[in-house]
């Protein structure tokens, strides 16, 4: 995992996942991510494709072979609105 903050109210969240299959038969792992650093973000990249189940969390299909590994990446990108500024608390300060 790595995370990279990118700009005052950006942040990037980097995730390398190994999934392991000790069956005979290949399988598809659903993998379920809870992105809970904030409800704005995007899947900026990844391995396999993504599936937005809602506001904080994304499911990803990982086929994995018999007796094998498999590899998931993805890295999340997170972005904060700038904050507003409340008038009534400037003029109060005014006076």
């Amino acid at each position: 995992m790595g995370v990279n903050r990118t700009a005052h109210r950006h942040l990037r969240e980097s995730f390398d996942i190994e999934l392991r299959n000790h069956k005979d038969a290949a399988v598809t792992v659903h993998v379920l991510e809870h992105l809970y650093r904030w409800t704005n973000w995007k899947i900026d990249k990844s391995t396999l494709p993504h599936k937005k189940l809602d506001s904080q969390s994304v499911e990803l299909a990982v086929p994995v072979p018999a007796n094998s590994t498999a590899p998931l990446s993805y890295t999340a990108f997170y972005w904060w609105p700038p904050p507003t500024i409340r008038v009534e608390h400037i003029e109060k300060k005014q006076d």
